[in-house]
């Protein structure tokens, strides 16, 4: 896929992000910075930014998926944590 310029840095996190999509049935989608990027002007981002529509029940399959995925969650207790708040955040490391 041809990626403009400002976001080609996230290509890594964008496919990795594009492999979790698939594996839990395409039922999220990417949004912020790298969305916007992909729809018109990118604008400044750190971080691949995506939501999921999953089960409580699988977020411990997600997360480890995402680990596989150099995806780590930012809360510890993240299970825990999106039962309390119906959301958790991950963060999608890219390389330096």
């Amino acid at each position: 896929m041809k990626l403009h310029q400002d976001i080609e840095p996230f290509r890594a996190a964008i496919e990795a992000t594009q492999r979790l999509l698939v594996r839990f049935n395409n039922c999220g989608v990417i949004i912020g910075g790298i969305a916007v990027g992909f729809l018109g002007k990118p604008r400044f981002t750190e971080a691949v930014d995506a939501m999921f529509l999953l089960s409580i029940h699988d977020i411990p399959q997600f997360l480890e998926t995402g680990r596989l995925e150099n995806i780590q969650p930012r809360n510890p207790d993240t299970v825990e944590f999106a039962r309390k708040a119906v959301s958790f955040y991950c963060n999608m490391f890219l390389p330096r």
